[in-house]
């Protein structure tokens, strides 16, 4: 009977869309794709009354996902990689060919890889001297307040791809979007530090899950 079920789905969204699946119809087409055997149907449901939307199931850790019952490790795998496979999608979707125009470009392009983000994160975005992108790396992972950032290793970083300008972005879970102390000190520090290799800090940005940024050159930090 499922089988049915399945392809009457499938042609609904070849139809009209996935916008045209209720919550629990886009979650048992999500389980399709790792549980192709399986009547996904009841696990859907499990899913969204124990976590409330589709996107608390996809930010759920995987452990937390395989104590619903039907829910196995590849399936709860499955699930938790798709908000990254977005951030992958919409980096590369919405990277310009030609360079940035204004600070707001940048941060627009760097919130979408901070969407799902649980712990602070730093990225270093590189950028030539037409502001156009070389390269956007993650620097180190630390926890819901803070995160290490390695001067040393953005020197060499920009060294090696021979930056002109230079991006530094973190994320704040807690969403204040306002610089602590240590912030204010790693700015500083990496300002002079890449005047002295001919590079430029363009700008330290810090981005929050509610949209709001703090951004240093705006500030006049810089």
């Amino acid at each position: 009977m499922h089988n049915g079920h399945r392809e009457r789905i499938r042609k609904r969204i070849a139809e009209h869309g996935l916008e045209s699946l209720n919550d629990y119809e886009f979650l048992e087409f999500l389980l399709y794709c790792a549980q192709p055997r399986v009547n996904t149907n009841e696990q859907a449901h499990r899913l969204l009354d124990t976590f409330g939307s589709v996107s608390a199931v996809l930010d759920s850790d995987v452990s937390d996902l395989m104590e619903i019952e039907g829910i196995g490790s590849a399936a709860a795998q499955f699930l938790t990689l798709i908000p990254g496979i977005c951030r992958r999608y919409y980096g590369e979707k919405y990277t310009p060919k030609a360079g940035f125009h204004s600070i707001e470009e940048i941060v627009v392009y760097l919130q979408r890889l901070y969407v799902d983000a649980k712990e602070e994160t730093a990225s270093l975005l590189l950028l030539g001297a037409d502001l156009s992108p070389i390269c956007l790396k993650t620097l180190a992972r630390g926890n819901a307040r803070q995160v290490y950032i390695d001067r040393q290793e953005i020197l060499v970083e920009v060294a090696r791809k021979k930056a002109s300008y230079v991006v530094l972005a973190h994320n704040h879970p807690t969403n204040m979007a306002r610089p602590s102390s240590e912030d204010l000190v790693l700015t500083n520090h990496l300002k002079t530090a890449l005047e002295v290799t001919g590079s430029r800090l363009l700008d330290h940005i810090i981005l929050c899950p509610d949209g709001a940024f703090y951004s240093f050159a705006m500030s006049d930090q810089l």
